[in-house]
């Protein structure tokens, strides 16, 4: 494998490959069995660059670790929030620097069962030291979309990859090496697909590669085991056929990173009745080329592509802007509105609930030794806990919401004055 990667003295391939493992405790089907094939696929020295997402138990983490130590020994787990982002590499060669940037919005922590509070959502970050050129290499999970007639999260996403996109910018040069993975839980329509495309000028390695007949669809896919839905004949391995919400996304000069293939990999295990995960995976191949080389004799001249964007390009950065703005003084103006009618609901509901505080006295006489007294007291710790949840809300959760919103909306705004 690494003299089919190796092409010549100026130039190697790179294999990257991201997969979202759906590895969430308690709910996740088969998860040590399809691990355990996960990590034999991932051992075979097809791969240089591995990025995965869901890989919620560090046990699970540590199982990999083990198993590609030999084929892919650098490692990283990007840490946030309570039970860890999920997010991890795995690389062939070394990791010398990393990041993990945590979103300002995440969710909400009293819708638990979503889980994407307590996960910490984050864009994490690593230079990997590549013989030929260091690689910035850039994982993500956006908060994940549950219902898309009625998205409750579409600005909590818009937020992240907005946040997404200027850690990208910031971070790297126009002539960097940079390759974007993950599950953005977004479509190529979204706003949230144009904001990671527009802003810092990603291309998707799907579209670059444009292959005639296939679709790129990830998730939900007919042949995918766990896709728990009953697909006609008709739209099997047709454009309706799932949805495409994982990517990666690359940027660099193409006098120092080309790229040769993109297709959808992993999907169901060979010999097996199950698929490797309930998304599947993607995998793109570059050529990574050293411009300070002499090749044949000659100089390789190095042809910076222009910092400045074309015409069609500053139209589209300047229309996603407009978009972000638009959608982020929408919540602006309703966020207040939700937090004083959620005020209005409290207040309200501590004067229904105000009886059953009054002394014993005052009501009946129930004591702790009779079912109604011991009714009463559970009644009164279940509306202590629901008012102090509401209060969180009112004071804290909603005011962290609408700070959030008001930041990227002036950040937007400053941009857009400035073109």
């Amino acid at each position: 494998m690494e003299d089919d990667a190796f092409v010549s003295g100026y130039k190697q391939n790179l294999r990257v490959l991201t997969l979202n493992c759906w590895g969430i405790p308690f709910i996740s089907k088969q998860v040590k069995e399809r691990f355990e094939h996960i990590a034999k696929e991932l051992s075979t020295g097809k791969y240089d660059v591995v990025a995965l997402q869901e890989v919620w138990n560090k046990s699970d983490y540590a199982v990999m670790c083990d198993k590609l130590s030999s084929t892919l020994p650098y490692s990283l787990y990007f840490y946030s929030g309570v039970i860890g982002s999920g997010m991890c590499v795995f690389s062939r060669y070394r990791i010398t620097n990393s990041f993990t940037y945590r979103f300002s919005l995440n969710g909400y922590l009293y819708k638990l069962w979503h889980g994407d509070w307590l996960a910490g959502t984050s864009a994490g970050y690593c230079v990997i030291d590549h013989p030929i050129k260091p690689i910035h290499f850039f994982v993500s999970h956006l908060h994940a979309e549950y219902n898309r007639q009625d998205d409750e999260y579409l600005a909590h996403r818009v937020t992240q990859a907005y946040q997404f996109a200027q850690l990208i910018e910031l971070i790297t040069k126009p002539s960097d090496c940079v390759i974007v993975c993950g599950d953005m839980n977004s479509e190529p329509t979204d706003l949230c697909y144009r904001i990671l495309c527009n802003l810092p000028g990603l291309t998707d390695t799907w579209l670059e590669c444009n292959k005639e007949g296939y679709h790129g669809n990830t998730y939900g896919v007919s042949h995918n085991s766990f896709a728990g839905s009953t697909f006609q004949q008709a739209i099997q391995k047709g454009p309706s056929d799932g949805i495409r919400i994982d990517y990666i996304f690359y940027r660099g000069d193409r006098s120092n990173m080309e790229l040769l293939d993109c297709h959808v990999t992993m999907s169901r295990i060979p010999w097996e009745e199950i698929s490797y995960s309930d998304h599947e995976g993607v995998l793109a191949t570059f050529c990574l080329k050293n411009d300070k080389v002499l090749e044949k004799g000659q100089e390789k001249v190095q042809q910076i592509e222009s910092k400045c964007p074309t015409e069609t390009n500053q139209d589209k950065f300047r229309e996603t802007l407009k978009e972000v703005s638009s959608m982020m003084s929408v919540k602006l103006s309703t966020t207040p509105y939700h937090r004083h009618a959620t005020a209005l609901i409290t207040v309200l509901l501590m004067f229904i609930i105000l009886p059953i505080f009054l002394p014993e006295g005052d009501l009946l006489s129930y004591s702790m030794g009779t079912c109604l007294g011991v009714g009463l007291y559970i009644a009164r710790i279940l509306c202590s806990m629901l008012v102090t949840a509401l209060v969180f809300y009112v004071f804290l959760n909603d005011r962290d919401e609408y700070h959030a919103y008001k930041d990227v909306y002036e950040a937007v705004n400053i941009r857009l004055v400035s073109l």
